[in-house]
């Protein structure tokens, strides 16, 4: 008989925090959007509890791609670098689930930073994935945008929504069969 005490077989599970991207405006700066979600990025990292920070983001209308500009808000603002893997790819939420899916260890758990708007939408992205994701707005410690930039984003989040919605019902209904 053996005196060896069993190996545990569960370790504790990676968490990681995903920031979604946004605007990089010319010469490379970053829009006021995406300072508020690397901002919200860096209040949940200082608060304690991840072990990675994923900066997702590709090139947009204008270069570098949104996760580098992420990058280096989030260095700026305390994060280390060594925590910081960014995904370089994504232009559309879906993809950034999909990449994220790639990126992270089976059983991560994830927390997606975004604004308020866009929340619904990466829950069902992740989902689809077969991600588990916890939500956290942007605006729960950085001021809202002006109420005319949040009712044109709630507007273009109604028809995004409904376009995912109809996706992962679909995926489901594959699944199911």
């Amino acid at each position: 008989m053996s005196s060896e005490c069993p190996r545990s077989t569960t370790s504790r599970a990676e968490r990681v925090l995903v920031v979604l991207g946004a605007a990089v405006w010319a010469e490379g700066a970053p829009s006021p959007t995406l300072r508020r979600r690397c901002a919200a990025a860096a209040v949940l990292w200082h608060e304690g509890g991840f072990d990675a920070v994923i900066p997702s983001g590709g090139v947009g209308k204008h270069p570098p791609a949104e996760a580098d500009v992420m990058t280096d808000l989030l260095i700026a603002a305390g994060v280390p670098e060594s925590a910081i893997r960014p995904e370089r790819h994504a232009t559309r939420t879906i993809e950034t689930a999909q990449n994220v899916a790639r990126m992270v260890p089976p059983y991560a758990r994830i927390t997606a930073v975004s604004d308020r708007y866009h929340l619904t939408r990466i829950w069902v992205a992740f989902q689809t994935e077969g991600l588990s994701v916890q939500l956290a707005s942007a605006h729960r410690s950085i001021p809202a945008p002006r109420r005319s930039v949040t009712a044109k984003a709630w507007a273009r989040e109604v028809v995004g929504n409904v376009a995912y919605l109809v996706g992962w019902v679909r995926s489901a209904r594959g699944r199911g069969r």
